[in-house]
């Protein structure tokens, strides 16, 4: 016994011993490039920095992703609907962080925003037009304010997110090293090029950008158009210029959040009430609030098919039923561990489909009315034909 428990704890810290010793490595070492220009360093060392930035945003996507769906608790529930728990490892308690509905826009500029860091940063100490810096750094900056709300929306649960606030932490000193790298390499050009553009939009932009506070005021003036083209998109799509302040309202749970979730559901461990009850629900498409073993149920049309085949076996043939429900408790059951978010749910029911249709093609078969016992299924009723 003691046994068991010491290998669970041993494979407990080979998971957990990624997303505390790289965390710490990589963020130690964006720290001490915080304070070594990048005019200090060697072309090895340049080049070994470059590749720490791009290492740091990956695995800290990839890190947090895994994180928030598994130790974080944090499932793909909107706020309308109700959490299934129970029987599953890592069962989430949490609904999304940031709406699915409203939420388009945050993405998609948390995502141009990390690729702006990301050339900022593989470019550095390369000739650039003065505004492709400009929206690069306006890019970067808005990589900190987007890093900075999804902090303050987190906040509330920090002791199951503080391993993405340490990534977002990582942003913020990759961005600030990266910023003031390419505002330094940039001022150093028009001191030093003796082929500067007297004339024309290039020798204004040069005179204006000629102090390391009006390239900062620069990147916030480009910020502006961003936004406002944002606005516009978000117009034009039907969601409303309030779709940035719903994005973080219109859930549950969190720093922001307005919304009041439903109470959550329970399920008895069959994997295809998993599906049913945690799929989205235009993938596996639920009917109706169900009864099993006195506990209410989200079943669908695949489920309450399943559920029917296994009723004509017992009808028909008990023997064979038992042998099949045997196989089925051995392997099916287990499966139902792995189902842990509504995409895996999704991906069940798809491969479920085959098998669905073959309990259909029986039902019509060697069922009388077969409609009629696949609509009982989770009534609370038992299916008679004699009913009929």
């Amino acid at each position: 016994m003691e046994s068991g428990y010491l290998s669970e704890y041993l494979i407990m810290i080979l998971i957990l011993a990624p997303f505390v010793i790289l965390p710490i490595v990589l963020t130690i070492g964006n720290l001490i490039a915080l304070f070594r220009k990048w005019d200090d360093l060697t072309d090895q060392q340049k080049g070994k920095q470059k590749r720490r930035c791009i290492i740091t945003i990956i695995l800290g996507i990839v890190f947090s992703i895994f994180w928030a769906y598994t130790f974080g608790e944090v499932t793909d529930y909107e706020y309308y609907e109700a959490i299934v728990t129970g029987g599953m490892p890592f069962d989430g308690l949490f609904h999304v962080i940031i709406s699915g509905e409203f939420g388009t826009w945050f993405w998609v500029m948390a995502m141009l925003s990390i690729l702006c860091l990301c050339f900022l940063q593989c470019l550095m100490g390369k000739r650039k037009p003065p505004l492709i810096s400009v929206i690069l750094i306006a890019g970067t900056c808005t990589a900190n304010l987007l890093s900075m709300l999804f902090l303050l929306q987190t906040a509330i649960n920090f002791f199951l997110m503080w391993p993405i606030w340490i990534f977002l932490l990582n942003i913020l000193l990759l961005s600030v090293r990266a910023v003031s790298d390419e505002i330094d390499f940039q001022l150093n050009v028009f001191r030093f090029d003796d082929q500067l553009p007297s004339h024309g939009l290039n020798a204004f932009i040069y005179r204006i950008l000629n102090t390391k506070s009006r390239w900062m005021f620069a990147g916030i003036i480009m910020f502006l158009p961003i936004v406002g083209i944002l606005l516009i998109i978000l117009i034009l799509t039907g969601q409303g210029a309030d779709s940035i302040i719903k994005a973080f309202t219109m859930t549950a749970d969190w720093t922001f959040s307005q919304q009041i979730p439903p109470p959550p559901d329970e399920y008895d461990g069959h994997y295809l009430c998993t599906v049913a009850a945690g799929g989205h629900k235009k993938i596996v498409k639920p009917l109706r609030m169900g009864i099993r073993n006195g506990k209410q149920i989200v079943v669908n049309r695949q489920l309450c098919i399943a559920n029917a085949f296994e009723d004509l076996l017992i009808d028909k043939t008990p023997r064979l039923h038992k042998k099949i429900r045997n196989f089925y408790d051995t392997y099916g059951y287990p499966i139902s561990k792995y189902i842990k978010t509504p995409i895996c749910a999704d991906m069940i029911y798809l491969l479920m489909k085959p098998l669905e249709y073959f309990f259909l093609i029986m039902l019509y078969l060697f069922d009388l009315r077969p409609e009629c016992r696949i609509a009982m299924q989770y009534t609370g009723q038992k299916y008679h034909s004699a009913d009929f």
